[in-house]
Protein backbone atom coordinates (compact mmCIF):
# COMPACT_ATOMS: atom_id res chain seq x y z
CA UNK A 1 0.00 0.00 0.00
CA UNK A 2 1.38 3.39 -0.98
CA UNK A 3 1.83 5.85 1.85
CA UNK A 4 -0.04 9.13 1.54
CA UNK A 5 2.42 11.97 2.07
CA UNK A 6 0.36 15.11 1.44
CA UNK A 7 -2.95 16.11 3.04
CA UNK A 8 -5.18 19.16 2.55
CA UNK A 9 -8.26 19.52 4.73
CA UNK A 10 -10.38 21.54 7.14
CA UNK A 11 -9.87 20.37 10.71
CA UNK A 12 -12.31 21.06 13.55
CA UNK A 13 -11.91 19.85 17.14
CA UNK A 14 -14.51 19.07 19.80
CA UNK A 15 -13.66 18.31 23.45
CA UNK A 16 -16.37 15.93 24.62
CA UNK A 17 -17.24 13.68 27.57
CA UNK A 18 -16.23 10.03 27.27
CA UNK A 19 -19.84 8.82 27.41
CA UNK A 20 -20.85 11.14 24.55
CA UNK A 21 -17.85 9.90 22.55
CA UNK A 22 -18.97 6.31 23.14
CA UNK A 23 -22.47 7.07 21.80
CA UNK A 24 -21.14 8.88 18.72
CA UNK A 25 -18.71 6.04 18.00
CA UNK A 26 -21.59 3.56 18.09
CA UNK A 27 -23.48 5.64 15.52
CA UNK A 28 -20.45 6.07 13.27
CA UNK A 29 -19.78 2.33 13.45
CA UNK A 30 -23.01 1.88 11.47
CA UNK A 31 -22.44 4.79 9.08
CA UNK A 32 -18.74 4.81 8.19
CA UNK A 33 -15.77 2.54 7.77
CA UNK A 34 -13.32 2.02 10.59
CA UNK A 35 -9.85 3.28 9.79
CA UNK A 36 -7.51 0.30 9.80
CA UNK A 37 -4.08 0.78 11.27
CA UNK A 38 -1.06 -1.52 11.28
CA UNK A 39 -1.84 -5.24 11.13
CA UNK A 40 -5.53 -4.46 10.59
CA UNK A 41 -6.01 -3.02 14.08
CA UNK A 42 -9.02 -0.77 14.76
CA UNK A 43 -6.98 1.56 16.95
CA UNK A 44 -3.45 2.77 17.48
CA UNK A 45 -1.24 4.61 19.95
CA UNK A 46 0.58 7.73 18.76
CA UNK A 47 3.72 9.44 20.03
CA UNK A 48 4.63 12.86 18.65
CA UNK A 49 7.87 14.71 19.31
CA UNK A 50 7.34 18.43 18.69
CA UNK A 51 9.99 20.99 17.75
CA UNK A 52 10.01 24.70 18.51
CA UNK A 53 12.42 27.62 18.78
CA UNK A 54 13.93 29.11 21.95
CA UNK A 55 11.25 31.81 21.93
CA UNK A 56 8.51 29.27 21.14
CA UNK A 57 7.60 30.72 17.76
CA UNK A 58 5.28 27.85 16.79
CA UNK A 59 3.44 28.11 20.10
CA UNK A 60 3.12 31.90 19.95
CA UNK A 61 1.97 31.92 16.32
CA UNK A 62 -0.79 29.46 17.23
CA UNK A 63 -1.90 31.44 20.28
CA UNK A 64 -1.96 34.63 18.20
CA UNK A 65 -4.03 32.90 15.48
CA UNK A 66 -1.56 33.88 12.81
CA UNK A 67 -3.09 33.18 9.38
CA UNK A 68 0.08 31.42 8.28
CA UNK A 69 1.74 29.18 10.84
CA UNK A 70 3.40 25.79 11.11
CA UNK A 71 4.35 22.96 13.45
CA UNK A 72 7.04 20.35 12.97
CA UNK A 73 7.05 16.94 14.61
CA UNK A 74 8.33 13.39 14.40
CA UNK A 75 5.50 10.90 14.83
CA UNK A 76 5.48 7.20 15.67
CA UNK A 77 2.65 4.68 15.89
CA UNK A 78 2.47 1.77 18.31
CA UNK A 79 0.36 -0.92 19.93
CA UNK A 80 0.25 0.37 23.51
CA UNK A 81 3.41 -1.47 24.55
CA UNK A 82 5.99 -0.68 21.87
CA UNK A 83 6.38 1.98 19.21
CA UNK A 84 7.34 0.86 15.74
CA UNK A 85 10.68 1.71 14.17
CA UNK A 86 9.03 3.63 11.32
CA UNK A 87 8.61 7.36 11.97
CA UNK A 88 7.06 10.18 10.01
CA UNK A 89 8.71 13.59 9.83
CA UNK A 90 5.72 15.90 9.47
CA UNK A 91 5.27 19.57 8.65
CA UNK A 92 1.79 20.90 9.44
CA UNK A 93 0.92 24.33 8.05
CA UNK A 94 -2.21 26.40 8.37
CA UNK A 95 -2.73 28.89 5.55
CA UNK A 96 -5.89 31.03 5.48
CA UNK A 97 -7.95 28.50 7.40
CA UNK A 98 -6.89 25.40 5.46
CA UNK A 99 -4.61 22.77 7.00
CA UNK A 100 -1.82 21.20 4.98
CA UNK A 101 0.27 18.28 6.18
CA UNK A 102 3.31 16.92 4.35
CA UNK A 103 5.55 14.14 5.50
CA UNK A 104 8.05 11.47 4.66
CA UNK A 105 9.06 8.23 6.37
CA UNK A 106 12.31 7.61 8.18
CA UNK A 107 13.48 4.95 10.60
CA UNK A 108 13.78 5.83 14.25
CA UNK A 109 17.54 5.22 14.13
CA UNK A 110 17.84 7.83 11.35
CA UNK A 111 16.38 10.75 13.30
CA UNK A 112 19.79 11.99 14.52
CA UNK A 113 20.99 12.08 10.91
CA UNK A 114 17.90 13.97 9.87
CA UNK A 115 18.40 16.66 12.51
CA UNK A 116 22.07 17.04 11.61
CA UNK A 117 21.21 17.21 7.87
CA UNK A 118 23.33 14.16 7.08
CA UNK A 119 20.61 11.66 6.14
CA UNK A 120 21.46 9.76 2.95
CA UNK A 121 19.11 10.75 0.09
CA UNK A 122 19.43 7.36 -1.59
CA UNK A 123 18.47 5.59 1.60
CA UNK A 124 15.55 7.97 2.08
CA UNK A 125 14.34 7.48 -1.49
CA UNK A 126 14.35 3.72 -1.17
CA UNK A 127 12.29 3.97 1.99
CA UNK A 128 9.62 6.30 0.51
CA UNK A 129 7.32 6.09 -2.49
CA UNK A 130 8.39 9.49 -3.76
CA UNK A 131 10.38 10.63 -6.74
CA UNK A 132 13.72 12.29 -6.17
CA UNK A 133 12.49 15.85 -6.81
CA UNK A 134 9.59 15.50 -4.37
CA UNK A 135 11.63 14.01 -1.54
CA UNK A 136 14.44 16.55 -2.09
CA UNK A 137 11.97 19.45 -1.96
CA UNK A 138 10.37 18.13 1.21
CA UNK A 139 13.67 17.38 2.89
CA UNK A 140 15.13 20.79 2.09
CA UNK A 141 12.01 22.61 3.30
CA UNK A 142 12.14 20.74 6.61
CA UNK A 143 15.82 21.57 6.96
CA UNK A 144 15.21 25.24 6.14
CA UNK A 145 12.62 25.43 8.92
CA UNK A 146 14.93 23.72 11.39
CA UNK A 147 17.84 26.04 10.60
CA UNK A 148 15.96 29.31 10.10
CA UNK A 149 14.25 29.13 13.49
CA UNK A 150 16.78 26.94 15.31
CA UNK A 151 14.09 24.37 16.05
CA UNK A 152 14.78 21.67 18.63
CA UNK A 153 12.72 19.11 20.61
CA UNK A 154 10.50 20.65 23.30
CA UNK A 155 7.57 18.31 23.97
CA UNK A 156 6.44 14.69 23.70
CA UNK A 157 2.72 13.96 23.33
CA UNK A 158 1.15 10.49 23.51
CA UNK A 159 -2.43 9.31 23.07
CA UNK A 160 -4.71 6.52 21.88
CA UNK A 161 -6.67 6.94 18.63
CA UNK A 162 -9.69 5.45 16.87
CA UNK A 163 -10.84 6.77 13.50
CA UNK A 164 -13.65 6.49 10.96
CA UNK A 165 -13.78 7.55 7.29
CA UNK A 166 -16.32 7.56 4.50
CA UNK A 167 -15.99 5.48 1.36
CA UNK A 168 -15.13 8.54 -0.76
CA UNK A 169 -12.17 9.31 1.47
CA UNK A 170 -13.06 12.99 1.94
CA UNK A 171 -14.27 12.77 5.56
CA UNK A 172 -12.37 11.39 8.53
CA UNK A 173 -13.38 11.56 12.20
CA UNK A 174 -10.87 10.72 14.91
CA UNK A 175 -11.26 10.11 18.65
CA UNK A 176 -8.20 10.64 20.85
CA UNK A 177 -8.03 9.73 24.54
CA UNK A 178 -5.46 8.78 27.20
CA UNK A 179 -3.60 11.97 26.34
CA UNK A 180 -0.34 12.65 28.18
CA UNK A 181 2.61 15.06 27.94
CA UNK A 182 6.31 14.94 28.77
CA UNK A 183 9.08 17.48 28.66
CA UNK A 184 11.40 16.50 25.81
CA UNK A 185 14.51 18.54 25.08
CA UNK A 186 16.56 16.05 23.10
CA UNK A 187 16.10 13.14 20.71
CA UNK A 188 17.67 10.69 23.12
CA UNK A 189 15.77 11.20 26.37
CA UNK A 190 12.54 12.54 27.81
CA UNK A 191 11.53 13.63 31.29
CA UNK A 192 10.41 10.82 33.58
CA UNK A 193 7.46 12.89 34.77
CA UNK A 194 4.22 12.41 32.85
CA UNK A 195 1.36 14.92 32.86
CA UNK A 196 -2.00 13.29 32.16
CA UNK A 197 -4.94 15.06 30.54
CA UNK A 198 -8.29 14.42 32.32
CA UNK A 199 -9.32 10.86 31.40
CA UNK A 200 -13.04 11.70 31.27
CA UNK A 201 -12.48 13.81 28.14
CA UNK A 202 -12.06 12.72 24.52
CA UNK A 203 -10.81 14.90 21.66
CA UNK A 204 -13.00 14.40 18.62
CA UNK A 205 -11.74 15.88 15.36
CA UNK A 206 -13.47 16.13 12.00
CA UNK A 207 -11.31 16.37 8.88
CA UNK A 208 -13.03 17.32 5.64
CA UNK A 209 -11.93 18.53 2.23
CA UNK A 210 -14.59 21.21 1.94
CA UNK A 211 -17.77 21.87 3.93
CA UNK A 212 -19.15 19.40 6.42
CA UNK A 213 -21.64 16.96 4.82
CA UNK A 214 -25.26 17.17 5.98
CA UNK A 215 -25.11 13.95 8.00
CA UNK A 216 -22.12 15.31 9.95
CA UNK A 217 -23.87 18.64 10.56
CA UNK A 218 -26.86 16.67 11.88
CA UNK A 219 -24.66 14.58 14.17
CA UNK A 220 -22.97 17.64 15.68
CA UNK A 221 -26.32 19.33 16.22
CA UNK A 222 -27.84 16.17 17.73
CA UNK A 223 -25.24 16.23 20.51
CA UNK A 224 -24.97 20.01 20.77
CA UNK A 225 -21.28 19.98 19.89
CA UNK A 226 -19.59 23.31 19.34
CA UNK A 227 -16.19 23.63 17.69
CA UNK A 228 -13.43 24.47 20.16
CA UNK A 229 -9.98 25.98 19.78
CA UNK A 230 -7.95 23.12 21.21
CA UNK A 231 -4.36 22.21 20.43
CA UNK A 232 -2.62 19.18 21.92
CA UNK A 233 0.69 20.94 21.35
CA UNK A 234 -0.25 24.22 23.05
CA UNK A 235 -1.98 22.43 25.92
CA UNK A 236 1.13 20.31 26.40
CA UNK A 237 3.48 23.31 26.35
CA UNK A 238 1.35 25.18 28.89
CA UNK A 239 1.15 22.09 31.11
CA UNK A 240 4.75 20.90 31.00
CA UNK A 241 6.49 24.28 31.13
CA UNK A 242 4.20 25.85 33.73
CA UNK A 243 6.52 24.91 36.60
CA UNK A 244 9.36 26.96 35.13
CA UNK A 245 7.08 29.93 34.33
CA UNK A 246 8.43 29.68 30.80
CA UNK A 247 5.14 30.61 29.13
CA UNK A 248 4.52 33.57 31.45
CA UNK A 249 8.00 34.83 30.69
CA UNK A 250 7.41 34.60 26.94
CA UNK A 251 4.04 36.32 27.15
CA UNK A 252 5.41 39.14 29.29
CA UNK A 253 8.34 39.65 26.93
CA UNK A 254 5.92 40.01 24.03
CA UNK A 255 3.21 41.83 25.94
CA UNK A 256 2.69 44.63 23.44
CA UNK A 257 2.20 42.53 20.31
CA UNK A 258 0.73 39.29 21.71
CA UNK A 259 -2.99 38.65 21.83
CA UNK A 260 -3.55 35.62 24.07
CA UNK A 261 -6.53 33.41 23.28
CA UNK A 262 -7.85 30.87 25.77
Amino acid sequence: MQTINTFKRKERKYLIDRQVAHEIIQKLDEMLQKKKFRKGMDDTFIRSLYFDSDDFKCYMDHKNREKSRFKMRIRQYGNGIDYYNKCFVELKEKINGMNYKRRFKIKNKWTDSFISDSLDYDKLLRYNNLDISEITTLYREFQDKLNSYNLHPVLQVEYHRRAFENSEGNVRITFDDNLSFRLRQSLATSSERTYDFPDDKVIMETKTLLTKPYWLQWLLKEYGLERQKFSKYCTGIETVYAETNCIDRILNANEEEVVYYE
